[in-house]
C-alpha cells in the first residue's frame, strides 16, 4: 500500500505504508524525486520511526448511497427511536433521525421540512409519532397539502425519498456530521430542477465538514466550480485522478459550462476499461 503525489514534472514524492500489530499505520518507505533531498533507504525497524498514526484518531468517514426505495426497504419501514447516533448509510433510520432532530434540533429540522416542501409537490409537513403497538418505533408519515390524513412512506416517490434523505444528512447539526461524508451518485431519481439546490446544500455542508460526490451528472458539475472537480480515469490497469483548475479552461468556459465540457470529453473520466 503506497502514495504516489506528483506536484509538478520535477517534484514528486513517494511513500509506502503498512499496517502494524498494534493497530498502528507505519510508514515502510518514502522519498523526494527530482529534489536535492535524495530518497531515504527503507526502514527497517518500523517501531521506531516517528511516522505512525492511530487509525482510530481519525473520525471515520461514512459512505451514503440511499438508491433502495423499493417497497420493502429500510427507509419505507419502520425505525428503531433509539437508533439515533447518526444516519445509517442506506437511510433506514431515516425516520428516527427526523424524530430525534425535532425534539433537540428543531431549527435543522424545519430547515430540512423547508427544502422538502421546495422539491416534492403537495408536500406540506411531516408526521412523526411513535406507532402504537411499539413505542420505540417511528416511520415518515407526512401530510400533503390538500390533505388532513397522515400518509406514509409507500405514497412518496424514490426521487422524493431520497431527497429528504439527502436533506437530512446535508443539513443534520455540525455535532452530528462525521469527519467525511461520501456520497454515491445523489442525482438518482432527482428532478434537475432540484440538482441545483443540492449543490446549494452540499456547499453550505461543506463549511464544517468534507462532503465528496460520485456523480454521472454533467447539469449537477455546472454548480462546481473546476478547482473542486476531480475526474477518474481507468486504463485497463489503474486508475488516475486528475485535479482541474479555471486557468487552463478559461477559454473553454467562455462558450460552454463545466458538464459540457465533461460530454465532450475534455476532461477526462469517460474512458472505459
Amino acid at each position: 500500500m503506497g502514495l504516489h503525489l506528483e506536484f509538478a514534472p520535477s517534484a514528486q514524492f513517494y511513500v509506502g505504508l503498512t499496517a502494524l500489530q498494534s493497530g498502528l499505520l507505519g510508514v515502510d518507505y518514502e522519498g523526494l524525486v527530482g529534489t536535492a533531498i535524495p530518497p531515504k533507504e527503507a526502514r527497517s525497524d518500523l517501531q521506531e520511526t516517528r511516522y505512525l498514526w492511530d487509525l482510530d484518531s481519525f473520525d471515520r468517514p461514512r459512505t451514503y448511497q440511499f438508491h433502495d426505495t423499493s417497497t420493502h426497504s429500510r427507509i419505507r419501514g419502520f425505525a428503531d427511536i433509539h437508533q439515533t447516533q447518526y444516519l445509517h448509510e442506506d437511510g433506514g433510520n431515516l425516520a428516527a433521525i427526523l424524530w430525534q432532530m425535532r425534539r433537540s434540533h428543531p431549527a435543522h429540522f424545519f430547515e430540512i421540512e423547508r427544502h422538502a416542501q421546495a422539491v416534492i409537490p403537495g408536500f406540506s409537513h411531516f408526521v412523526l409519532e411513535p406507532a402504537r403497538e411499539s413505542k420505540d418505533e417511528v416511520r415518515l408519515e407526512w401530510l400533503g397539502s390538500m390533505t388532513d390524513y397522515p400518509m406514509t412512506p409507500h405514497q412518496l416517490s424514490d426521487g422524493s425519498l431520497r431527497w429528504i434523505a439527502l436533506c437530512a444528512l446535508l443539513l443534520q447539526p455540525a455535532e452530528w456530521a462525521p469527519g467525511v461524508i461520501l456520497l454515491d451518485e445523489p442525482e438518482l431519481g432527482l428532478h434537475p430542477h432540484a440538482l441545483e439546490r443540492l449543490a446549494g446544500l452540499v456547499h453550505a455542508a461543506s463549511q464544517n465538514t468534507q462532503v465528496i460526490l460520485a456523480t454521472q451528472s454533467p447539469y449537477l458539475l455546472n454548480f462546481f466550480s473546476p478547482e473542486q472537480v476531480i475526474t477518474i480515469d481507468h486504463d485497463g490497469r489503474e486508475s488516475s485522478a486528475r485535479r482541474h483548475d479555471s486557468a487552463s479552461l478559461q477559454v473553454w468556459l467562455k462558450d460552454y459550462s463545466l458538464g459540457e465540457l465533461w460530454e465532450k470529453n475534455l476532461l477526462g473520466g469517460l474512458s472505459h476499461a
